[in-house]
């Protein structure tokens, strides 16, 4: 959707690209047990706190752009 289209593009980035990988493989549905979630590697304090909430109770469970559009908010 056109809500995703700045942080989508931000997302595709080099650096992006570089964090997502070092995390989690940029793999978007991990859950590992270690209490960081998603590509990303979010806790569950951090995703809620910049409105992750809005989209799944975990991030693993969000979708790409949704976790990408978190992560653009984080980062903003």
């Amino acid at each position: 959707t056109e809500r995703f289209a700045e942080s989508r593009t931000w997302a595709a980035g080099a650096g992006p690209v570089r964090v997502r990988m070092c995390e989690s493989r940029d793999n978007y549905a991990i859950n590992t047990g270690n209490g960081y979630y998603g590509a990303w590697q979010f806790d569950y304090p951090s995703w809620h706190a910049n409105g992750g909430g809005e989209f799944a109770a975990y991030p693993h469970k969000a979708s790409k752009d949704q976790q990408d559009f978190v992560a653009w908010t984080y980062w903003k």
